[in-house]
């Protein structure tokens, strides 16, 4: 299949967005799909330069140009390429594009990724709005979200879910006595609850549950997490690892025995300590 994608990119972007944008259409790639990338940045040296290297065929156009400029270029390489499904991802230009491309025959997907205001007016404008503008189909990143979308009535898109993937390393960290837990994640309050999960990590060190932590991220929160952590006297044992490309960061995390991602907002409702002793003591990465 051709698939065209649209992102936006910046120097040093860690964004959840970027990085599943990084990890997926080298994959799909590699399963014999032609991909495109259509990219909005002010900058050459983004992290999407590197799709490149693995095949997939990108092109780039100013990020500060007015949304009219980028739905025409946008349309100008639909026209070129001609794919089999345009995913817009989460731009704004590539939802209003949509619409001809829905029109020319072309299958489109957008992502529901956070219930956000901005998130909230796609879907109010692409989704349950004009039937004239509505994608083909709304990819969710949780169950809630989708089942949030299907209570709010009639629209043609079709809602799907597809969590974002995390790749599992070939090898694993040595099985010893000792269990080592890294989270991954923006250091930030609304979204990831950082204060409460360092608190679990701190008690879960304090009675026994792992011996080590490492904090792969970076956010506002981070010197107010470091402050706690170093309040408590665990600095030698919880580390904070900073921001990873995901090539680093996968070889970082390999060295430990579980490994925490998840976000608030996208439905995350058990009890952070559930969590600890279910992963901790009956799952570990193996």
């Amino acid at each position: 299949m051709k698939l065209v994608f649209v992102s936006f990119d910046f120097p040093n972007n860690r964004c959840g967005p970027a990085v599943s944008f990084s990890r997926l259409l080298p994959v799909l790639k590699a399963r014999g799909h032609e991909v495109h990338a259509l990219v909005f940045a002010d900058h050459r040296d983004v992290p999407s330069g590197i799709l490149q290297d693995r095949g997939v065929v990108c092109r780039f156009f100013p990020w500060s140009a007015t949304t009219r400029k980028k739905v025409k270029w946008i349309l100008r390489w639909l026209i070129t390429i001609k794919p089999d499904a345009f995913i817009p991802n989460s731009t704004v230009a590539g939802f209003y594009a949509a619409r001809w491309a829905r029109a020319a025959g072309i299958p489109t997907i957008g992502c529901y990724r956070a219930n956000d205001e901005f998130h909230t007016r796609v879907v109010r404008d692409f989704v349950f709005g004009p039937a004239i503008w509505a994608l083909s189909g709304l990819v969710c990143v949780s169950e809630k979200f989708a089942n949030t979308m299907r209570s709010l009535g009639a629209t043609p898109t079709q809602i799907n879910v597809i969590p974002s993937g995390v790749p599992i390393p070939s090898t694993c960290c040595d099985q010893d006595d000792e269990i080592r837990i890294a989270y991954s994640g923006r250091l930030q309050q609304e979204q990831k609850r950082i204060s409460e999960t360092v608190d679990a990590l701190i008690s879960s060190i304090k009675v026994g549950l792992c011996s080590k932590v490492a904090l792969f991220g970076d956010g506002p929160e981070r010197g107010a997490i470091q402050s706690r952590i170093d309040s408590v006297g665990l600095g030698e044992r919880i580390i904070l690892g900073g921001q990873y490309l995901p090539v680093k960061f996968n070889k970082s995390y390999a060295n430990t025995m579980s490994l925490l991602c998840f976000r608030i907002m996208k439905g995350f409702q058990v009890p952070l300590w559930t969590v600890w002793q279910v992963d901790l003591c009956r799952s570990p990465l193996k």
